[in-house]
């Protein structure tokens, strides 16, 4: 998704293909889900970005596999980018249940499925980079 398009295209073309993908990997695996990410209101940007990163950033999916857990549908281009400044808010929900994420590769049409906690241990080995049109930091995640 290109970063010059407005958010709320951005947000909603992204998170159609991973959130379908995620949803068809949960059902071939005979995990029940209820979607749970902003994504399935209908909020405006305008009043999205005044509500707290924390709350912005609420996982996609609760899921109920052998435990509860939530799930974080992602989908890229090639890459696998984290925020640095979205790590804080995934660290807050997988305190309350586990955090999965699925990501989706659009242009390799691929699919992973790793646990936050596995995601932190890469971290520390991960290049980084900044997005140009808004100054963050994010990680590039090997899968």
């Amino acid at each position: 998704v290109d970063y010059k398009q407005p958010a709320n295209i951005r947000m909603r073309k992204s998170s159609d293909v991973a959130e379908k993908k995620c949803m068809q990997f949960l059902d071939m695996n005979n995990v029940k889900y209820h979607k749970l990410g902003f994504d399935c209101w209908d909020v405006p940007v305008e009043d999205f970005i005044k509500m707290p990163k924390k709350i912005r950033n609420i996982p996609d999916f609760i899921c109920m596999g052998k435990f509860p857990f939530f799930c974080e549908a992602k989908a890229f281009k090639g890459v696998f980018k984290l925020k640095e400044d979205d790590l804080h808010s995934y660290k807050y929900w997988n305190v309350h249940m586990p955090l999965f994420f699925y990501a989706y590769d659009v242009k390799n049409c691929t699919e992973s499925y790793i646990s936050f906690i596995d995601i932190l241990d890469k971290i520390p080995l991960c290049e980084t980079g900044v997005y140009p049109d808004n100054n963050k930091t994010y990680y590039k995640i090997r899968l």
